[in-house]
């Protein structure tokens, strides 16, 4: 997602929800860099970018010598995405619904980037198929907005240390924190007020 100006909601139902929050001028390849260094120590293999947007995590990935594939339910973020990047990083772009997304490929790395459904059955069912689409030993990486933090958003919609770590009990956890975080957002949300510093749970756990 592009960082800039905190949004009012989010969507949770399907791609037209996501697609009004798009607009190329401005969600155009941003990065989180946050949540990249925790790829740092990993070997570059095949990766999966869940909730890919307009791809900006994806094509650092890749930039690092990683073979990414990135998915994404909103089919505007995938039109700027597959638009606005180089086809020599050859990143393969697609549709799809995490909750319900088969792919092809086993991956080293899954990356999910404040993109993960809300706390109930859709997301647990997006962590299950993350694992299932992971390589025994891979690693999957979670950036999504601390509850405790955000004075704005529907129950649910955010993460604790806590939710988090049982959302993970099939994985090998090497760790789940909560951090100071930048609001991350599309140019297609209004401004809206965060009365307290935004953090974030961020969670890395291996496959087991």
């Amino acid at each position: 997602m592009a960082l800039g100006r905190l949004k009012p909601r989010r969507p949770t139902v399907g791609s037209s929800d996501w697609d009004y929050a798009y607009r190329g001028d401005v969600d155009q390849l941003l990065t989180d860099d946050q949540l990249l260094e925790y790829t740092n120590s990993l070997t570059p293999g095949m990766a999966l970018d869940l909730g890919c947007g307009t791809g900006g995590n994806s094509v650092e990935l890749a930039r690092r010598g990683w073979s990414v594939v990135g998915v994404d339910i909103a089919v505007k973020a995938i039109e700027v995405a597959r638009k606005e990047t180089d086809s020599s990083f050859g990143i393969t772009y697609e549709v799809g619904d995490m909750t319900k997304w088969k792919g092809t490929h086993s991956f080293d790395l899954v990356l999910i980037s404040y993109a993960l459904p809300s706390a109930g059955p859709g997301r647990e069912t997006a962590i299950a198929n993350a694992a299932d689409s992971m390589l025994p030993g891979g690693t999957l990486i979670i950036g999504e907005f601390d509850a405790s933090s955000m004075s704005w958003g529907k129950p649910g919609d955010f993460a604790s240390i806590e939710g988090m770590t049982r959302s993970l009990a099939a994985f090998d956890v090497v760790r789940v924190e909560s951090v100071p975080t930048k609001p991350h957002v599309h140019g297609g949300f209004t401004s809206h007020d965060q009365s307290t510093p935004a953090r974030a749970v961020i969670a890395v756990a291996s496959r087991v």
